[in-house]
């Protein structure tokens, strides 16, 4: 099986406009967002099309424990109905306890760039009917964090509406929080140790949002379904991702994800399917990044073909060692580089973290 694709840049749009005046929906959690304070305070009112659609999460939900860095994430989607397409803007602060990982932050759409000012985060862009906007981040509680709920709100502005005069008047609110635990019960003679975190997943780790979810793609369209490229597929599996099948192109394929702490064992697992015409093992290569380290995988070699008797399915499983990370945010990179003679392609799909640690809360995650 050899593929060739024809790849398309998608150009990212770039809304530069002022927070002046604002209709605006607060909701709450633990987060951080702000760029430009609007200059008229919102007052009251609803705003009907984000009433139950602009949410915010944030995991593990709590108790934690000082040091422990938090996920979150919020959603900004429009129903089809009542119609609605605007400008908007968020911001987001976060408590004196939490500290902002800048390098962590990632939106779905808007400005490429968030803006960070201190621990309040902005971001602006376009929604439009039945568009669904993810902004995620990460934060870590600080060592001399007091016992207690940790609290705080994002903000959604209304700077421009497409079709009518802007409100100055409108906001709903909502709030979460997560509980800090300093001290954590003892026994004697033995001591219990806080419980593990449960393991983070990648964002669209499975590929089943489609493209444009989760993953930085470069340099153009990287997931794929099956309807436009049949392939036989895992379980349950519609979509993937194809690196290669350009003669002469590198791809990449990034996501941040941050490897809690407290684990003596935490490895990278994924599916992946090799199609080559190359014969020289050393010409083409698929390769498995962690920051800037190169990862030893004997078994990627970006030649010949995983599926060489031409059986139902050439996916494999691979498996890396994380653990000299764990505890630290990390970028997981995919990469193929191929030259320009012959064609070679690296699938891949579902990916995730795993651990064999006895205590690791989640039995669905364990490593084969």
């Amino acid at each position: 099986m050899l593929f060739l694709k024809t790849k398309i840049f998608t150009a990212a749009r770039y809304y530069a406009v002022t927070l002046g005046i604002g209709l605006c929906v607060l909701i709450g959690s633990t987060l951080a967002y702000a760029q430009t304070a609007p200059t008229q305070t919102p007052t009251g009112g609803t705003i009907p099309p984000f009433q139950s659609t602009f949410k915010k999460s944030v995991t593990p939900s709590g108790p934690v424990s000082p040091g422990t860095t938090l996920n979150y994430r919020i959603t900004i989607t429009k129903p089809e109905k009542p119609a609605y397409a605007a400008t908007i803007g968020l911001t987001d602060t976060l408590p004196a306890a939490l500290t902002l990982l800048p390098e962590t932050i990632q939106a779905t759409s808007g400005t490429e760039k968030v803006s960070i000012n201190g621990e309040t985060l902005t971001w602006q862009g376009h929604i439009t009917p039945t568009q669904q906007i993810t902004i995620t981040y990460r934060a870590q509680v600080s060592n001399g964090a007091p016992e207690g709920a940790l609290v705080n709100s994002a903000t959604l502005y209304e700077i421009h509406h497409d079709s009518v005069p802007t409100p100055t008047t409108r906001i709903v609110t909502s709030t979460a929080s997560v509980m800090v635990k300093t001290h954590w019960a003892a026994y004697l003679p033995l001591i219990q140790k806080p419980p593990l975190d449960p393991l983070p997943q990648f964002d669209n780790g499975d590929f089943e949002k489609g493209p444009g979810h989760g993953w930085a793609e470069k340099p153009g369209k990287l997931i794929y379904s099956i309807t436009e490229s049949p392939l036989a597929m895992p379980a349950g599996s519609q979509w993937y991702a194809w690196l290669g099948g350009t003669p002469g192109e590198t791809n990449t394929l990034t996501q941040i994800i941050t490897l809690p702490a407290g684990y003596t064992h935490i490895q990278l697992q994924f599916h992946y399917w090799i199609a080559s015409q190359e014969t020289d093992c050393t010409k083409d290569k698929a390769e498995v990044w962690i920051n800037n380290d190169l990862l030893h995988t004997p078994e990627l070699k970006l030649c010949g073909n995983t599926n060489p008797d031409k059986l139902p399915t050439g996916w494999r499983t691979e498996l890396v060692d994380l653990t000299k990370y764990v505890g630290q945010p990390i970028i997981v990179s995919f990469r193929s580089i191929l030259d320009a003679t012959n064609n070679s392609n690296f699938l891949i799909d579902n990916v995730e973290l795993c651990s064999n640690d006895s205590h690791q809360p989640d039995p669905k995650h364990t490593c084969p």
